[in-house]
């Protein structure tokens, strides 16, 4: 059985965009309908700053830990419907098949409702720690949130 950091590895990528005027990097989740592969992140993540536009899909890298060797996972594009407002900020993008031995029809579960005083964890990568750790959230009320692991 995989332990919770070998769960959340193998659904969680590094993004890091780049088109030689702009760069961004964040995190985001791998999943599947079945057939196509997506990756669900911030908005902010794929924003260019200088002109409020997604960056393009080849300028988008993908990188999954999943294995022992860093795997790189092609974007093929970015969909329609995101949403870079701060109530948001989300956006989706198609991917590659990254091959990976995860069952994501069982391995990742819809959360339809949050409660309070539940936690809730995601592995997530920043600038300063491209690595990337595991993130604990305790919802303590209505858009109220605490990061178990900084008490």
């Amino acid at each position: 059985m995989m332990t919770l950091i070998e769960l959340l590895t193998n659904v969680s990528v590094k993004i890091y965009c780049n088109d030689q005027s702009d760069e961004e990097c964040g995190s985001g989740t791998l999943i599947s309908d079945g057939e196509k592969f997506f990756v669900m992140t911030a908005g902010h993540c794929i924003l260019k700053k200088s002109n409020n536009q997604p960056f393009a899909p080849d300028d988008i890298q993908l990188t999954s830990f999943a294995k022992d060797e860093p795997l790189n996972i092609r974007v093929i594009a970015v969909l329609p419907g995101h949403d870079f407002s701060e109530e948001k900020d989300c956006a989706v993008l198609e991917v590659e098949n990254p091959q990976l031995k995860f069952d994501f029809s069982e391995g990742i579960k819809r959360c339809d409702t949050q409660l309070d005083e539940e936690s809730y964890c995601f592995y997530g990568f920043t600038q300063s720690n491209e690595q990337g750790r595991l993130y604990c959230l305790r919802r303590t009320g209505k858009n109220q949130w605490h990061l178990v692991d900084d008490d």
